[in-house]
C-alpha cells in the first residue's frame, strides 16, 4: 500500500475491552504503507502484554475515530521512579496491520463496507494496457506518438 504523504497523528487509544483506560499516543503511517502506533503508556500491567493485539481503537485529531486491527507490541520501556511516582513515564511501540479510518469497531465486530476507493500504480503495464501507440516509420526517420484512452 502507499499513501501520496506521510501521515501523523496524535489522539487518545484504547483497547475495546477497557474503553475507560485511553492512552495518548502517535498513529504514524508511512508513504509506503507502514503503520506504527508510539502510545505513551502501556496497556495492562507493564511487560505483561508484549505481543499480539487483536484490536486497538482510537479518536485521533485529524482522522477521528480510528480502529487498528492486527497489532503486535514489539516494545515496552518504562522509566519508573519507586521514591516518585510522578516520574513514571512508560512508553509502547505497536506495529499495526490494518486502519480503518472514521469508525470504532467494537470487540469481536467484523468490518464491513458499502464502497471501498483505492488506486493502483502502474497497473497499465501490469496488464500490458497503456493506450500509447507508436507507428516507426523507419524509412523516414520519424515516428509518430498517439494516445487514446484504453
Amino acid at each position: 500500500m502507499r499513501i501520496k504523504e506521510e501521515l501523523k497523528d496524535s489522539g487518545y487509544f484504547w483497547l475495546p475491552s477497557v474503553p475507560d483506560e485511553r492512552i495518548f499516543g502517535t498513529l504514524s503511517i508511512s508513504d509506503r504503507g507502514v503503520i506504527k502506533l508510539e502510545l505513551f503508556g502501556v496497556f495492562g500491567t507493564f511487560g505483561r502484554n508484549t505481543g499480539p493485539i487483536e484490536r486497538i481503537v482510537g479518536h485521533s485529531e485529524k482522522m477521528g475515530f480510528v480502529t487498528l486491527d492486527d497489532c503486535y507490541c514489539r516494545s515496552m520501556s518504562s522509566n519508573v521512579d519507586i521514591s516518585r511516582t510522578f516520574d513514571d513515564i512508560s512508553k509502547s511501540s505497536i506495529d499495526v496491520m490494518r486502519v480503518f479510518k472514521g469508525v470504532a469497531y467494537r470487540e469481536g465486530e467484523v468490518p464491513r463496507f458499502k464502497s471501498l476507493t483505492f488506486s493502483i500504480e502502474g497497473i497499465d503495464e501490469w496488464v500490458g494496457i497503456s493506450g500509447i501507440e507508436v507507428d516507426h516509420q523507419l524509412e523516414r526517420h520519424a515516428a509518430t506518438i498517439s494516445y487514446e484512452l484504453p
